[in-house]
């Protein structure tokens, strides 16, 4: 949850004891295996949404700012914001006066972590290998309790 830059997923409190991470999935098992689109979008009186394919919505978009000059700020909120997002917004008002964050950096949020991310599987298998044989080293001739150890016998003179 901290990684999102727009506050989401969040906390369902239907149940003090037990709260639940939960975001819209889009009516998926409802309506989008079916073919629809999710509900908020059929039902919206306004039809203020709509639902689709990135490249499909971007120029359905870019057509609105374009045929309506004045009417919309000429910026698809979403479109370059961390990377571009899943969701895109037209606006009559500055974003910023409209509540959204416009200090989001235009580089995808993975950028920020893809160095260290690559150096995840380098510490998954060095690693191990290289403390096995330091473990090695410090027992090295050291007895291992496997019986492997006559020394024990030629004390008692067997």
């Amino acid at each position: 949850m901290i990684a999102c830059p727009f506050h989401i997923p969040a906390y369902s409190y239907s149940s003090a004891l037990n709260p639940v991470i939960k975001k819209c999935i889009f009516c998926y098992d409802t309506r989008l295996k079916e073919g629809k689109p999710p509900a908020c979008v059929e039902s919206c009186p306004q039809q203020v949404m709509t639902f689709g394919k990135r490249k499909d919505l971007m120029k359905i978009a870019h057509e609105r700012i374009k045929k309506n000059p004045g009417q919309y700020v000429d910026h698809v909120y979403g479109e370059k914001e961390v990377g571009g997002t899943g969701w895109f917004y037209l606006s009559s008002a500055p974003f910023e006066e409209a509540g959204f964050d416009v200090n989001l950096p235009k580089k995808p949020i993975i950028d920020n972590v893809k160095d260290f991310l690559a150096i995840v599987p380098m510490v998954l298998t060095i690693w191990p290998a290289l403390f096995t044989g330091f473990h090695l080293l410090a027992t090295k001739g050291k007895s291992h309790g496997h019986g492997d150890d006559h020394s024990h016998d030629e004390q008692e003179g067997h």
